[in-house]
């Protein structure tokens, strides 16, 4: 039954990984400005908003690291 709860732990972690590889912020290269220089206004906010997603993501990884860790050691008995 833990073997389970691991298991899709990892399937969790790998899916959010996934997830936050996917996020992207938008590109400021001198080219992008050049071509984008008229709508620029809203571009900080875009990149707060997937900070805070890739934050959220993060932390989740986190939390599902450690209930890995506390289902591997109630396994093991320690």
């Amino acid at each position: 039954m833990t073997d389970n709860l691991i298991r899709d732990e990892e399937n969790l972690i790998s899916s959010l990984q996934a997830e936050a590889r996917a996020t992207r912020l938008p590109a400021r290269t001198i080219s992008w400005q050049m071509n984008n220089s008229s709508s620029v206004r809203n571009i900080p906010q875009r990149i707060r908003v997937v900070r805070k997603q890739r934050a959220q993501i993060n932390n989740r990884i986190i939390e599902s690291t450690q209930r890995i860790k506390s289902l591997r050691e109630s396994i093991l008995g320690l």
